[in-house]
């Protein structure tokens, strides 16, 4: 179980493991699930399967930009856009029975968005990988090696923008002394569920 918490919200960079995290455990619980990325899309993966194509306003947003825009403008999005959202969800879950429980996993899970949380209940974590990690299961998801050089370079600027908002998650956790996992060490997706329950048992009922 989760002790006392209504919420469990979880962060963390693009493929470090957060929806089959929150997947394991909500099937473990019963309990429900949501995506930030189901609130407020922003502008999705820079690759799709065959034979559908890349949106043209996505490719576009991946090859004029830099790494470093490319991270500014997703994190103005989830600031301004997706943590309103976010906070709406959890104040109508807060007000149900404490038997009801909910799960909350997404990038958009940032750790300067939880500190300013005030509602009882609420436990988070973030899931920490390498960036060799992230940018393998990136290569795999997106099939990167039967991809053209330009769905390469979008993918390689989506890798890069992975990179640098993953050390903005890592340097806030530190911040706030926020509870983090490092994923790429875990295996079996059983065995992240098991240490992030127990990570957060401690500090389930803490007012965030």
């Amino acid at each position: 179980m989760i002790g006392n918490a209504k919420l469990l919200l979880i962060g963390g960079a693009s493929h470090s493991g957060k929806s089959s995290l929150a997947g394991g455990i909500a099937a473990r619980l019963q309990i429900k699930c949501i995506s930030t990325d189901s609130l407020a899309r922003h502008p999705g993966r820079p690759w799709r399967s065959a034979p559908e194509d890349v949106p043209a306003h996505v490719a576009d947003h991946y090859l004029s930009m830099t790494a470093s825009e490319l991270v500014g403008d997703v994190l103005r999005h989830y600031r301004e856009i997706v943590g309103p959202l976010v906070n709406d969800v959890i104040d109508a879950h807060c007000r149900l029975p404490m038997q009801s429980r909910l799960v909350i996993e997404g990038s958009a899970v940032l750790p300067e968005l939880v500190a300013a949380m005030d509602q009882p209940g609420i436990a988070a974590i973030w899931l920490i990988a390498s960036d060799d990690v992230l940018r393998r299961r990136i290569h795999v998801s997106s099939q990167y090696e039967t991809k053209s050089a330009r769905q390469r370079l979008m993918i390689d600027n989506f890798v890069a923008r992975n990179a640098l908002f993953n050390e903005h998650v890592k340097h806030e956790v530190s911040q706030h002394s926020f509870v983090s996992i490092e994923s790429d060490c875990v295996s079996q997706s059983a065995e992240l569920a098991d240490q992030c329950v127990a990570a957060i048992g401690e500090l389930i009922t803490r007012r965030i």
